[in-house]
């Protein structure tokens, strides 16, 4: 799921193009709603997978200036079309990574609590 964001914002919005099916695949982008253990992968594969995203995406950044951050982006596919910025779409995806690994502290201090 973090993978498949990360893809999608900055792959297609952020890079402003269509994502190759390759990388819809790596990213399992919108291909169900079923999870990834559930069909099968491994966590092996998912945290590969994940860092192979994360690695492509930090690449892509590198290369850009601060005076990017602030150039828009225009987002199709929502009603009414929307425009945002490489700054803002940064900022959800720390915000959307950020949830979820509360949420996993969360279930790892609860595993711990009925464990000992």
């Amino acid at each position: 799921h973090l993978g498949e964001t990360d893809y999608f914002w900055i792959s297609s919005i952020a890079m402003e193009r269509e994502m190759a099916d390759e990388e819809k695949r790596l990213s399992h982008c919108c291909d169900t709603m079923e999870n990834d253990v559930d069909r099968g992968f491994t966590a092996r594969y998912c945290i590969d997978t994940i860092d192979r995203i994360s690695a492509d995406t930090r690449q892509w950044l590198s290369v850009l200036n601060d005076g990017v951050l602030s150039r828009f982006h225009p987002r199709s596919g929502v009603s009414p079309p929307q425009k945002v910025s490489l700054a803002h779409i940064l900022q959800c995806l720390v915000d959307h990574e950020g949830h979820h690994r509360g949420q996993i502290a969360m279930i790892k201090r609860k595993l711990r609590e009925r464990n000992a």
